[in-house]
């Protein structure tokens, strides 16, 4: 993975700190660049605290300063604090370049897997789902909405690259509730259905009947099982430390364990969508005003 661009006091200490082991081993940054195989330029924002790098970049560096366990330990913790922080900082009115983060996210992780008990995950979406859903966003803006349903599709391209797996979790509330007008489900429905058999994705759906291991608290994403991102009002909170990302795997797991998939899934969907269609027109107009 790459770095991100970010002004945070976690970032500059993280900074601080690689320079001082550099200094201390009479490493150049062209040097340390070099045998960490990132750019002179990486090496220089990330010790002035310009940029966050990936945690892949992190180990990279800190195996050419062959820094001992305590120390490494030190500084991914550090990272993590600056992740959070630059995520932290995003908040309202940066919504295109938060979800310009999350695509090249996807794009270069072999594994991704989402967990979602509020709407259907961005990937899985069609386009009037989408254009609804992005609506109701906080952190984008009525502008930025436009623009983001443009690059809807590209995004989606990923499921259909050779090598990449990707796992998707829905509770069954997630099914019985539609952002908008509740005729954007049918098609929704119709993709769920399609994407439940296609290679390279597992879709599960979390029945209300099953026994739920553990509260489905958040949405969240694993990101090769290495980072997790977790969705808030304001954006999300990017997480890289070991502890965190561990803890939401196990979550994870337990989920899946109580997840329904392919065929049964398929049935699951085919229940709700003749539940809404039954639901009496005077209901249903209420929840359209009041949406």
């Amino acid at each position: 993975m790459g770095m991100s661009a970010v002004r945070s006091p976690y970032a500059a200490k993280l900074g601080g700190r690689i320079r001082q082991f550099r200094m201390e081993r009479a490493l150049s940054s062209g040097e340390l660049a070099a045998a960490a195989s990132v750019t002179s330029s990486a090496v220089s924002k990330v010790e002035h605290g310009k940029m966050v790098p990936s945690r892949d970049v992190l180990a990279r560096i800190v195996t050419a300063l062959n820094l001992p366990a305590e120390e490494q330990e030190s500084l991914f913790d550090l990272l993590g604090q600056a992740a959070a922080d630059a995520a932290s900082n995003r908040g309202y009115g940066k919504g295109l370049t938060l979800l310009n983060q999350i695509a090249d996210r996807e794009r270069v992780c072999s594994a991704v897997s989402t967990f979602s008990n509020s709407i259907i995950p961005r990937l899985l979406q069609t386009a009037e789902y989408a254009r609804d859903a992005n609506r109701l966003t906080p952190w984008l803006s009525e502008r930025e909405v436009g623009k983001a349903a443009m690059t809807h599709t590209e995004r989606q391209s990923v499921l259909f690259e050779d090598g990449r797996e990707f796992t998707f979790l829905i509770t069954e509330g997630v099914l019985r509730t539609w952002p908008g007008e509740l005729t954007v489900m049918a098609a929704q429905f119709d993709r769920l259905r399609q994407m439940a058999v296609h290679p390279g994705v597992r879709v599960g759906i979390l029945p209300w009947t099953s026994a739920m291991r553990g509260l489905p608290m958040v949405t969240f994403t694993l990101y090769d099982d290495r980072e997790v991102a977790v969705e808030m009002f304001t954006g999300e909170l990017l997480m890289a430390q070991p502890d965190k990302v561990s803890t939401h795997v196990a979550q994870f797991r337990r989920f899946e364990e109580s997840a329904v998939y392919g065929e049964e899934a398929i049935g699951l969907i085919n229940r709700v969508e003749m539940d809404l269609a039954r639901l009496p027109p005077l209901a249903l107009d209420e929840d359209l005003s009041s949406k």
